[in-house]
């Protein structure tokens, strides 16, 4: 992989001198060459303070960036900061050149955040935010300094900004939108939500103030936490919970600017004292004396004053001792007027001279109601070995919010229109950190949750991921290749070198990923990223054409694992990748014919496991994601689209997959595609209850199939052909269809097909010709296999097929339970035909049966919301509310149900509804001619059923001996076979003549 580029998220500062084409007339070029040349210093001096680097002059011009070669989370901060800080340099720069050359400096400003690809020996970054920071620098006025949208939502807490103002920016199609930064904030405005959880660790806190206030003993707590975890929260709503208990002074360290190593404590005494940020020397000297004067004697008052005068003014004089004998005296004395927490945040920031002094610190200090809250993120914890073996010190270590906390959280921050998907979706992606969640919040309500990493996290995770040495990164990025889990030897696969194992070693002590304790691979070591947004993060840093390179080599390792068809949907992810990738960077560059041939089958093949295993909608994506792969390559467009079209057909996208499939068969380069549409057509028929067309299709996909061995496509041929023949009443055809289909699925190997194919209709088929307990032993095999291959299409097949065995033999609460569990997995896989049918067929028809009519009806209901969305036939659903309606009495809206419903869906419930209407003439009719239609096919139950039915009606009528006539029948057909449902409404029947 290679190391010389990368992208990065940077922030690009461009400034400008005003007027210096005027300089330039009005001096010497020599004179104008020392203007320039202190210029240029003081900038760069300023520049580097605030940790940018400047990439280049250009004439008046410098160009900094932040960011490069080191990522910081407060990069964007840091160049607002630096441009304030740089138009106040140039009035003191000013003041020194005036008197020789008599000249007045001012600069104008431009900034903007966003990704880059740093490369080169000097590191250049090269991306549209320059050209945007460029932009923002010539529309600003003088003195101004003008941000992007970027900057401002990242710095929004830490600087004051005027009104929005929009750029008409050379190049760019919208004008920008741009706020001038007018000076950095007094006090960060963050807001913040109600605290969540953290109750024990707020416990520690107050048990450490009462036992210093108790004992009069110093007491300190270490807050340990990752970044966003917390830990500034938990200080806050500490300090408001003891307020009138004690007095709060709060200090952080920053990581840039000088006279940084004792910025904590100067804070503290500033605060204190109430010194603002324009007292002069005298101002804070007076403030300091009135503070002090009363705590301290006059011997000691003179020393302590000229020491903390000086840390307030940022620039301690004398030596460290001295220093710390005034602090020591100063917190003693403050404590002796009352209990006081003391809070030093971000002490992982601090150098070594403040971490080696504050443990000095509290180890002196006398006796006094004093609290130290000193927080940092985990590494702190090796600087403060001396500080935490003290008895006076507890360590607090702030992990992720559990689930139910998180979720509190974001109801906290929700948008009022938010569903709770969406915030189900936040909780998920913010894994426990409050920071993550409160981030992923804010965009999700201004850009939604498809805006990608929020730019304040992609800071903070991207100066994480500098924070390791190059060839630790590259293994990082490595890993992010291979996923969110991943594996020591994939990643060594992918990087192609041999410090893999040091470098994770590295990254697991780090806290940027963990090891689990098993692994899917034998003689591999399983790891995981610490957080999903670090592994995209650390993913998006990688160059896209490296992306590329590193997919394939993924795809390589997991297709070396032959035997596990799991792996299928990773490869094609991987290959796919790998050709996407590359058409981003290089557009009108042909990607290599293998590669992309090679995409398109894995994520064929991984369709089609996922469709039997797991969802159609994760199989419908896939598969067009293949289409986009194909490109312009016919055959494989074809293939793919032939495959999506018949997932499509399943998930209830009839009208799609029929237009799809349609075109396919007119513009059909392959045969093979050409099955494949025909395939698709037959689904949709199938999902529009259109048996002549689906038997017609389904024909054609096994006559193209055969004769080219297409062995795949005959499974599915002879499925579809199959169902057809059993709803047709061709039960023996149907049986025999079903079984070449399992035969070739065992041949081929593809047990989760074969389990689909052994329950499927060839087992009802058989129920339907009486061979029950052949039924029972084809769909518990099937049973067996589906939980063994985890195939979710064979397992909805074999419940389907157990609620009408259980049905069959009068087994109505069990045939219930199966219809539910029907419903579940169907609901699972997304398949909108299976849903329906379980919801009408399976359990609606049941529990009307079982007389438990306000489920039956919630049932329908849920039925015809997918018939809605779905497509799907719909007039099962008017059916069956229909019977519903006639056994309570409301003939009229069972009437008006049935003049939708087609006839094949509704002989039996027309037969009802004029039995009840009195209409006894029509009712005999309808019975006459379902029983027509039922002679000569090889239907025995469902005949016997309906034969049951005249028979109840005929008896009804008092035409008993015809009853009894059909009542042998019905006997005939069922003798035998184990119906015990239809020989108990043979006898309730008898009973009646």
């Amino acid at each position: 992989m290679s190391v010389a580029t990368e992208r990065k998220l940077v922030t690009v500062l461009f400034c400008d001198l005003v007027g210096s084409t005027a300089l330039g007339e009005a001096l010497d070029v020599e004179a104008v060459g020392t203007v320039q040349a202190a210029y240029f210093d003081r900038t760069r001096s300023v520049v580097e303070q605030f940790g940018g680097s400047v990439e280049k002059f250009a004439g008046d011009a410098v160009v900094a960036v932040f960011g490069v070669p080191l990522q910081h989370e407060d990069d964007a901060e840091r160049a607002v900061r630096c441009a304030l800080a740089l138009r106040d340099a140039l009035v003191g720069l000013s003041d020194t050149l005036r008197p020789r050359f008599g000249v007045d400096l001012e600069l104008r400003v431009g900034i903007a955040t966003g990704d880059a690809v740093v490369g080169g020996t000097e590191a250049l970054a090269t991306g549209d935010v320059m050209n945007t920071a460029a932009r923002l620098e010539q529309a600003a006025g003088p003195g101004q300094v003008l941000v992007g949208h970027d900057t401002m939502r990242l710095t929004i807490d830490a600087v004051d900004y005027g009104a929005e103002v929009r750029v008409e920016a050379k190049g760019k199609r919208e004008p920008v939108p741009a706020w001038p930064a007018l000076r950095a904030a007094a006090q960060r405005t963050r807001a913040s939500s109600p605290l969540v959880g953290r109750s024990a660790e707020l416990e520690v806190l107050a048990d450490a103030l009462e036992r210093a206030i108790r004992e009069r003993r110093p007491q300190a707590v270490v807050v340990l936490g990752e970044p966003g975890i917390g830990k500034s929260r938990l200080a806050e709503e500490f300090e408001a919970r003891v307020r009138g208990r004690a007095r709060a002074f709060r200090g952080a360290c920053l990581p840039y600017g000088e006279g940084g190593a004792w910025l904590p404590l100067a804070a503290v005494v500033r605060r204190e004292a109430a010194i603002g940020e324009a007292d002069g020397e005298a101002a804070v000297r007076a403030k300091l004396h009135t503070a002090l004067g009363p705590r301290h004697g006059p011997e000691e008052l003179p020393l302590i004053e000229a020491q903390l005068a000086a840390l307030a003014a940022r620039a301690p004089a004398g030596s460290e001792h001295e220093l710390l004998w005034s602090v020591r005296r100063y917190l003693e004395a403050l404590a002796s007027t009352g209990p006081v927490v003391m809070v030093l945040d971000d002490l992982h920031w601090a150098d070594d001279i403040l971490v080696g002094a504050v443990q000095d610190l509290f180890q002196a200090l006398a006796p006094a109601p004093l609290v130290f809250l000193f927080q940092g993120r985990p590494e702190l914890r090796d600087r403060m070995t001396e500080l935490v073996a003290d008895d006076r010190v507890r360590v607090l270590q702030l992990g992720a919010l559990p689930e139910h906390e998180a979720a509190a959280l974001v109801d906290n921050l929700a948008d009022s229109a938010w569903t709770a998907e969406v915030r189900a979706a936040i909780v998920a992606r913010g894994e426990g950190s409050p920071l993550f969640l409160e981030e992923i919040s804010a965009v999700a309500g201004e850009e939604g949750l498809d805006a990608g990493v929020p730019r304040s996290l992609h800071a903070l995770i991207g100066a994480r991921l500098d924070l390791f040495p190059p060839e630790v990164k590259r293994i990082a990025q490595a890993c992010a290749i291979v996923g969110g889990v991943f594996w020591d030897a994939a990643v060594a696969a992918v990087e192609a070198g041999d410090g893999a194992a040091p470098a994770l070693r590295r990254l697991r002590t780090g806290g940027f990923v963990d090891e689990q304790p098993e692994s899917a691979f034998l003689g591999t070591r399983q790891f995981r990223f610490h957080h999903a947004l670090v592994r995209e993060v650390t993913y998006e840093s990688i160059p896209k054409l490296d992306r590329s390179e590193l997919h394939r080599r993924a795809a390589e390792w997991l297709a070396g694992h032959d035997g596990r068809p799991d792996l299928g949907v990773a490869i094609a992810h991987h290959l796919t990748q790998a050709v996407l990738l590359r058409r981003e960077v290089a557009p009108l560059e042909m990607v290599e014919p293998g590669l992309v041939h090679a995409a398109v089958d894995a994520a064929r093949a991984a369709a089609a496991w996922t469709a039997a295993t797991a969802s159609v909608h994760q199989a419908t994506e896939l598969l067009r994601t293949a289409v986009d792969v194909a490109g312009d390559d016919r055959e494989a467009a074809e293939l793919a689209s032939a495959q999506l079209a018949a997932v499509l057909a399943r998930s209830g996208a009839a009208g799609e997959a029929a237009g799809l499939a349609e075109q396919i068969l007119v513009d059909s380069a392959t045969p093979e595609g050409a099955a494949l549409a025909y395939l698709a057509l037959a689904e949709v028929a199938r999902a529009r209850g259109d048996l002549p067309r689906m038997t017609e299709a389904g024909t054609h996909a096994l006559e193209l199939a055969e004769p080219l061995g297409l062995r795949s496509i005959e499974i599915e041929a002879h499925d579809i052909a199959g169902l057809a023949d059993t709803w047709a009443g061709r039960l023996s055809s149907g049986v025999e269809h079903r079984r070449r289909a399992t035969e070739i699925a065992f041949e081929l190997g593809d047990l989760p097909r074969a389990a689909f194919c052994l329950a499927g209709h060839s087992a009802i088929a058989l129920l339907e010709m009486g061979r029950l307990d052949e039924a029972e032993r084809q769909v518990g095999e099937a049973m067996r296999l589906a939980i063994e291959t985890g195939s979710l299409r064979a397992l909805e097949a074999a419940h389907a097929v157990l609620v009408f065995l259980r049905r069959a033999q009068d087994r109505l609460e069990e045939a219930v339970a199966h219809a539910q569990e029907r419903v579940v997995v169907a609901e699972r896989l997304g398949e909108a035909l299976w849903l329906f049918n379980a919801l009408t067929v399976n359990l609606a028809r049941t529990l009307i049966e079982l007389g438990r009519l306000d489920e039956a009806w919630a049932a329908l209901d849920r039925a015809q919301a997918v018939d809605t969305s779905g497509g799907v036939r719909g007039g099962l659903v008017n059916a069956l509310r229909a019977q519903i309606l006639v056994a309570r009495g409301r003939l009229d809206e069972a009437d008006a149900e049935l003049t939708a419903v087609s006839w094949p869906d509704a002989y039996f419930e027309l037969a009802l509804l004029r039995e009840a209407q009195g209409r006894s003439a029509e009712a005999d009719e309808v019975w006459r001619r379902v029983l027509e239609e039922f002679a000569g096919t090889e239907t025995r139950l469902e005949r016997a059923e309906m034969i049951v039915g005249y028979a109840r009606f005929l008896a009804g009528q008092g035409r008993r001996d015809a009853a009894r006539a059909r009542l042998a029948e019905a006997h005939t057909l069922v003798d035998g076979t184990g119906a015990a449902l239809i020989e108990r409404l043979i006898r309730e029947v008898e009973a009646a003549v």
